[in-house]
């Protein structure tokens, strides 16, 4: 599974579970799980995790032309302020 898909499906069960994550333990959860940056590295939780949270957010509504995974990516994934993460 590419790290956009697993990004998407997580977000399927955050949203549908009204839970959050921050862009922080989606790292730490990549990283436990053996996904890597592109660069073969792994997230440490910058610029790179909001780089792939916006990444599966595009891809889900202009690739797939599916808003409401796009919606459940954008609700689920905070920054540390608690804002949408996609957007940071």
């Amino acid at each position: 599974m590419s790290n956009k898909e697993l990004v998407y499906k997580l977000a399927l069960f955050l949203n549908e579970n009204n839970l959050k994550m921050s862009a922080k333990e989606l790292a730490d959860f990549l990283n436990r799980n053996g996904y890597e940056t592109s660069y073969g590295t792994e997230y440490e939780g910058g610029r790179g995790i909001y780089r792939l949270i916006k990444s599966a957010h595009t891809w889900r509504q202009d690739e797939k032309d599916d808003q409401d995974g796009a919606d459940a990516i954008a609700l689920s994934f905070v920054n540390e302020a608690g804002e949408p993460a996609w957007a940071s």
